[in-house]
């Protein structure tokens, strides 16, 4: 690693090819990842809905691509997800070189701590949050409306609650 005085030696286009790197190798992370998880992703769907949903509850899709569309949603945000500390050390790689040695141990704290609270954030909702909204919309059932959850709005909301 450069030191800081380096650092701001590099010409602007040399932070810029350095950024590119990072980007680059990124980029590669999440294509080496993203087959993996397109290939499980059906069963992360089918395993989401039962470990989350009330049991005989049936989502339903309302266009024929819409099953590929949610698997391929379901694998990018698994590879993001699991790909962040590979991400994270890529950035970390970027900007450490501009940091004073006292910066380095705030912001190395900081992304450990903020990744920790990422992940309990995601179980927590997965645990509690998203079985709990499922019981409340059902619930409010009648004789004169009945729930149909589209699998795409599902996945979105499961999505949105997880980021």
């Amino acid at each position: 690693m450069r030191c800081r005085e380096e650092a701001s030696e590099m010409s602007f286009i040399a932070h810029l090819e350095a950024l590119r790197r990072v980007l680059i190798r990124s980029g590669w992370g999440l294509l080496v990842l993203f087959p993996v998880f397109a290939y499980w992703a059906g069963d992360l769907v089918d395993l989401l809905i039962r470990y989350t949903c009330p049991a005989g509850l049936e989502l339903k899709y309302f266009s024929p691509m819409e099953p590929l569309w949610v698997q391929l949603k379901v694998a990018l945000l698994a590879s993001l997800v699991v790909g962040l500390p590979y991400f994270a050390w890529q950035i970390w790689g970027f900007v450490v070189p501009g940091l004073y040695e006292r910066e380095r141990r705030f912001f190395f704290r900081l992304a450990a701590v903020s990744w920790l609270v990422f992940l309990l954030g995601g179980v927590f909702a997965i645990e509690f949050i998203l079985p709990l909204m499922m019981k409340f919309s059902l619930g409010l059932q009648s004789a004169s409306v009945k729930p149909v959850i589209g699998l795409e709005n599902f996945v979105g909301m499961t999505g949105l609650l997880l980021l």
